[in-house]
């Protein structure tokens, strides 16, 4: 979990100039002590992000920027308006996310 928070604040750090709409960091710790489904999903992306070279990161640590500061919300926000918790909507597109990383990556689950 620790691991979780650093690499959400590290990444939101880099990208505060970007975009002032992402999830805030306060409100991910939050989800992530309210639901255990939300702390595997956040430890899993955490886990496989680990896992990847130096060089998958680099190749992809744009396109995750952009995905915590726009796409996620985006996308939780439509399983919010679609009947999902804000809760499950967020571990859905979390668990989503760390499948697309395993997927182009190579890595299995």
């Amino acid at each position: 979990m620790k691991a979780a928070i650093i690499l959400i604040c590290s990444l939101f750090l880099l990208t505060l100039s970007v975009s002032a709409f992402a999830l805030p960091d306060e409100q991910i710790q939050e989800m992530v002590r309210r639901s255990p489904d939300f702390s595997r999903a956040e430890n899993r992306i955490v886990t496989i992000w680990d896992q990847l070279t130096r060089q998958q990161r680099a190749t992809l640590r744009d396109e995750q920027v952009e995905w915590i500061t726009v796409h996620r919300d985006q996308e939780a926000n439509a399983l919010m308006r679609a009947g999902y918790s804000k809760i499950e909507a967020y571990t859905i597109v979390t668990d989503k996310r760390s499948d697309y990383l395993l997927r182009v990556t190579g890595q299995s689950k």
